[in-house]
């Protein structure tokens, strides 16, 4: 039984403490590993995966600096992210296959990361098993497009402020790889957001080092870009013009998010669908809820790009994938079932 806490991960080189966070709602979750940046294991980075959480996802935080000081941690770092390998991508993988193997998660695992971390997010989206991708002023890597066709589906989120090797202009050049090689994304640049902007972190997690990092790059948490929904506009007599504009472009309260990763608790496979409990029957069709004998119909289906072309998902590479569907189906009609009768009841 997933709960929210700390745990250790196992890797090919020791232990890794990693932060769990897990949803309020019934299981399967579609898990998401979350990504720390400069900082390391925060406040900040457990709050995120709270907020995951809270959004219908099983996420787990690991902690890349486990095995060293924070220099000597980001030295390895800096240089697995440049040959997209190394040490710290197996320790992400095996943070990935702790979600993937977990009896409470879907299968299906997204990646999110925040500066550093979401340099990692870009690295991984091609080839490493991720479903979807988040990539929060992360940057675009000078060879991206030798290997960017084989991404997972993208989110993006960087500001146009962000004058770093991360920010605005990686973004830009990220959105047209990805549109080039048809990729399913959603990058987008935020007028007037400097670098960091997700981040709110602690002043006790900062050391001096990192507060002076802060102060050259510009990095600052930005309340009125991460908080704002899109469809909410703040009132002119309490919000500045500045803050208004920022607002109607702002990440929508984070919940662009993941929207293309499949799983039960999201939108894309199962969320909004009205499910019958029973079998009706019409002149030329016979609609019932799936049984677990049609999971190879159900995959011939969910595995065809041309099938899913306009689905907000990807096309599904396991059968297992298929009877998480069915079953996730099934548990959705017997909890609809259920709250019918006790309304009746009522």
């Amino acid at each position: 039984m997933a709960s929210t806490g700390s745990l250790e991960i196992h890797t090919g080189r020791g232990l890794m403490p990693a932060y769990c966070a897990v949803p309020s709602g019934p299981p399967p979750w579609p898990g998401v590993v979350a990504i720390h940046d400069f900082t390391g294991m925060s406040h900040d980075l457990r709050a995120q995966a709270d907020w995951l959480a809270g959004e219908g996802f099983l996420a787990v935080a690991p902690d890349l600096y486990y095995w060293g000081s924070r220099l000597g941690c980001l030295r390895t770092i800096m240089r697995d992210l440049g040959q997209r390998r190394g040490r710290s991508f197996d320790d992400i993988e095996a943070a990935r296959r702790w979600l993937r193997t977990h009896s409470q998660c879907t299968g299906d695992v997204g990646v999110i990361g925040f500066c550093m971390g979401g340099g990692y997010a870009v690295a991984l989206a091609a080839g490493r098993g991720f479903d979807a991708a988040s990539v929060n002023y992360g940057g675009c890597p000078s060879d991206a497009e030798e290997w960017m066709s084989q991404a997972c589906p993208i989110v993006g989120s960087f500001g146009s402020s962000d004058s770093s090797p991360l920010g605005g202009r990686a973004g830009r050049r990220l959105g047209r790889l990805l549109t080039q090689f048809e990729i399913p994304h959603d990058v987008k640049i935020y007028p007037g957001v400097g670098h960091g902007f997700m981040n709110n972190h602690d002043p006790q997690d900062q050391t001096l080092l990192l507060r002076l990092l802060a102060r050259i790059s510009g990095t600052k948490y930005d309340e009125a870009a991460t908080a704002t929904r899109d469809d909410e506009s703040p009132s002119s007599s309490t919000a500045t013009s500045e803050t208004a504009r920022r607002a109607e472009h702002s990440p929508a309260g984070r919940n662009r998010v993941f929207g293309r990763l499949a799983g039960p608790s999201r939108q894309g496979d199962v969320a909004g669908m009205s499910l019958p409990t029973r079998t009706l029957h019409t002149p030329r069709l016979r609609l019932r809820l799936r049984p677990v004998t049609d999971a190879d119909a159900v995959f011939a289906l969910h595995s065809s790009a041309y099938v899913l072309r306009y689905w907000d998902a990807p096309p599904r590479s396991t059968r297992p994938r298929a009877e998480r569907f069915i079953a996730a189906c099934r548990q959705m009609a017997a909890a609809s079932a259920s709250t019918r009768t006790s309304s009746s009841a009522a």
